[in-house]
This record gives C-alpha cells, structure tokens and sequence, in this order.
C-alpha cells in the first residue's frame, strides 16, 4: 500500500486503494480511499474514505453461493471446474496426470424414500467430512448436486496413487454413518478419468469419469472403474436405444400378449399374464427382456407401464363383455410403483373400464414390496381397498423375511422357474416348491407355478398339490385373438 502512495506522490496523480482497518470498538472495516496530492511538496491533499464492509461482505457471500454448496459447504461443480482448468494447465507444464472422480452413492434414493429427506441431507453431510479425510491437501472435493461427489486430484505421479484414493474413499464409506445410535450402510460408485490419457477439458473428463461411474453401478456397485474409449461407444448405443425407446412408446409400437394360467385339476383357464411385446420396425418383434431394463433405468417405465396398464385394464373389460370372467395379471416394477400417482392411476382405470376389480390382479416382487416397508403396506392397503388382487412374483428369489410375509395384504405367491428347471431331478428345488406350496396352502393363498415346460413338471407339481401353473408346455405368450380360441378348450388341446 505504501508503494501505491509513494509513487502516486511522486507522479502527482490520484490513487485508490483498499485496506483493512480497525475500528474503535476493536473489529475490522474495509476501506476504499481515493485521494490526490498536492502539485508542490507543501500543498494539501486530499482524500476520501468509504466503509464498503458490507458491500465486500455481500460479494463474498454472493460468491459463496454461486461457488459452494448449501448443504455440505464443499465447493460445487463451477468451482470444481474452475479447479480443475488451473490443475490441469500445471499437470500439463510439470508432464504429471491429474485425476478426475465421479462417485455416487448405490440405493440412496431409496434411503431417501425410507426415512425422509432429513436424514438423507445428514448423511450427504457426514458423507462430505468422510471424503475430505481421503485425500491430499491440495485436492479438491466437490458436491456435484443430489447424491453425485466429484473428487480431483491434481499433480499425481501414478495410477497406483489414484487407485490408492479411490480405495481409501471406497473403504471409508463402508464404514457405518451413526444417526441417533442408528447404522447405515453406504457404498459408492465410483468413476476415474485421467488427463492427459482421458482428455484435456474439465467438460470430457468429467463425462469420461461419469461414464466409468454408470458402468461401476451397472455391474453391481460398490466399485470403481477407470473410463476407457469402450464405454463411450456403449454409452452412445444406450442413449441410441433410449430415444428409439421414447419414440416407440410416442408412436403406440408395442402391443400385449397374454400367457394363460392353467387349473390343472379344473382342467382351465383360470386368468392370464400380460407380456408386453414392442413391434420394432427394423428388428421386428422384441420381447421384454431387449428393453424393460432399459425402460427401468431410464425413468420410460411410467408412461411404458401406464400402457400396458390400461391396455390390459382395456382387454379385461373386453372379456367381462363377452361373459368370461378371466382374471388379467400386470406386472408392476418398482420404479412404477414408487411414483405418487400410481394409486390413483390405478383407481382411474377401473373406474374408466368398468369392470370387476378382483380380475385385475398386480404382480409384484419381494425387493419391490420390502422397499420402504411401512409405506408400502399403506399403499398395497389401499390398492386392496379398491378390490384388486395382489401378487408377489418371483417368490423365493428375494431377500425377504417370511415374517414380513403376515402384513403383505396379498392373494397369491408365484413360484419362480429357476426351481421349476430341475424339479423333477433336484432335490434341493423340490424341497424350496414343497415348501412354498405349504406355506400357501396354510395362509389361504393361492399359489402359482411359473416356467412349467414338460409333462414330467407338471404331473411331479400335481402330486405335491400345486392347483394352477403356467409355462411353454401349455402356451407361450400370444396375441389376444390367438388366446380367445384357446379358452375353453381342454387341457388336451392345449398341449398339442
């Protein structure tokens, strides 16, 4: 400051500086002076003294905001950015690599579904403290929004030093977050890129390192992964195929097909399952194993899943009309189900159609019905209120407790074929079959067997009292006309 003066006196030209001063009372101002010298030595100058402390206080706090994040204090993704143009121009001078994370926390949202925003927003900010234990000094950790962190790394030497870090990140988020004398359990997914080998620009690295990270979560979670070139190209035919997604289901290109459901001591048809099917106009007929995973991850499974609803909803009415009281199954995912207007969707198509409610039945799975369980039996509660049925599809696949099993408001369990396969040589299966048809028979529900394909399942299912199966040795899927000239034909007929 004193310099600024001096040569200001030297050149007689006004001058402007800004200082720290301390008041009277002990605290600090920050002060603008702008002042002139006199022409001669002996002449008078002049200046002005501004207190701008509360303008600075208010650029700094703009700054902030516009830099950090509210709720963790870590810098966002601009200063993030920002960071890493610096790191990387000395990266490239000092011929070092700097390191670009991505990481997000596995199942979070469903955490955040479970016990509330409240918690969740503790566990970001417990999750913040753990991050800035794992790295160096000048690194730098950022909230990028929602659950997603980004780390950089600037001026490492190896590969082994960034795999280093990212263990270290991965091993102290494993360790339990306690919340009121609660554990939670995190894990991450984490995504590496690595300048120069990755790109040059904050934008490429951190898509790179996004990248890596999807393929981490894709394959399990609880990982890291370095980005390669291949990703890219995957990550562009997912995105291909996301649009052709969104396009079929804004042009109508899927249709229902329907699996019959076979009493085999009635010797009937009893209801049928609802299998979608998209009539792609290059790759032709596409079961939903090409697209439902696609649809779940990409959020296309709410309108996907409403049409399938209401054109099921749509068909069984149609039947009723013709006098036959054929109960129709749909399958529900989770992500459908979570969404706050599922209730009254469902309760707007039976009222739209107008048929009996109890031959609508939904299906679905233990993961899905223990997701946030006192919600959940509120929702399947209501869903019952409206008179529909309810099933647990893929029974004895999950992870659920059969102590669950007494609140779930449910009609039915269906067996999974992965113990239908062996049945008739598998101890082990027939065991796990054995004991679920019990557990039906004594809790009043009925029971289900899927993936029934030879004579041999089916009479082996008959004597351990199974009632209704479905599988290939009856039919496959068919279109609605192909299914109305099975009904009411014999079992004889329909295995031919």
């Amino acid at each position: 400051m004193s310099e600024i003066l001096a040569n200001a006196a030297r050149a007689n030209v006004p001058y402007a500086i800004e200082y720290r001063s301390r008041r009277l009372d002990g605290s600090f101002a920050i002060v603008n002076e702008f002042g002139t010298f006199g022409e001669r030595s002996d002449d008078a100058g002049f200046a002005t003294l501004v207190d701008v402390t509360i303008l600075r206080g208010r650029e700094e706090q703009n700054w902030r905001a516009a830099h950090y994040d509210e709720l963790t204090g870590l810098p966002n993704r601009s200063l993030m950015v920002q960071r890493m143009r610096i790191a990387l121009s000395d990266a490239q001078a000092s011929h070092e690599l700097a390191a670009v994370f991505v990481a997000k926390i596995d199942n979070f949202r469903e955490l955040n579904d479970t016990y509330g925003h409240e918690l969740g927003n503790r566990l970001l900010q417990m999750l913040a403290l753990r991050f800035g234990e794992c790295v160096r000094g000048g690194d730098t950790v950022a909230r990028l929004g929602g659950d997603w962190f980004g780390v950089l790394l600037a001026g490492v030497d190896t590969g082994l030093s960034i795999s280093d870090i990212a263990t270290r990140l991965s091993a102290a988020i494993s360790r339990p977050f306690k919340i009121e004398n609660r554990p939670f359990h995190l894990t991450l997914s984490i995504g590496i890129s690595v300048a120069p080998y990755d790109g040059g620009d904050p934008d490429v690295l951190l898509r790179a390192a996004e990248t890596a990270m999807r393929v981490a979560k894709n394959t399990g979670g609880n990982a890291f992964r370095y980005y390669d070139s291949a990703m890219s190209i995957e990550a562009l035919q997912k995105v291909h195929r996301q649009n052709e997604l969104r396009v079929a289901i804004e042009r109508n290109e899927f249709e229902l097909h329907f699996q019959p459901l076979v009493d085999i001591l009635a010797d009937r048809i009893v209801a049928v399952e609802s299998l979608v099917r998209w009539n792609h106009p290059v790759r032709g007929m596409l079961a939903p194993a090409e697209f439902i995973d696609l649809a779940d991850q990409t959020g296309l499974i709410v309108p996907l899943g409403e049409w399938i609803l209401r054109q099921a909803c749509r068909q069984a009415r149609a039947w009723f009309i013709e006098g036959l009281e054929l109960r129709v199954c749909v399958n529900v995912s989770a992500v459908q189900f979570r969404q706050p207007g599922f209730l009254a969707l469902v309760a707007a198509c039976l009222e739209e159609f107008g048929f009996p409610p109890h031959l609508l039945e939904l299906e679905l799975t233990e993961s899905v019905m223990l997701d946030g369980f006192a919600e959940m039996i509120q929702t399947l509660s209501r869903l019952k209120a409206l008179g529909v049925r309810l099933a647990i599809d893929d029974f004895g696949t999950g992870y659920s407790s059969l102590a669950y099993l007494k609140y779930f408001p449910v009609d039915t369990l269906k067996i999974d074929r992965a113990f239908v396969k062996e049945i008739t040589g598998d101890s082990f299966d027939r065991a796990i079959a054995t004991t679920i048809l019990t557990l039906a028979r004594e809790l009043n529900l009925e029971c289900v067997v899927e993936g029934v394909e030879t004579e041999e399942q089916c009479d082996l299912l008959r004597q351990l009292g199974c009632t209704i199966v479905q599988g290939y040795l009856f039919s496959r899927p068919v279109a609605p006309d192909r299914l109305r000239a099975l009904l009411g034909r014999p079992l004889s007929a329909l295995r031919a």
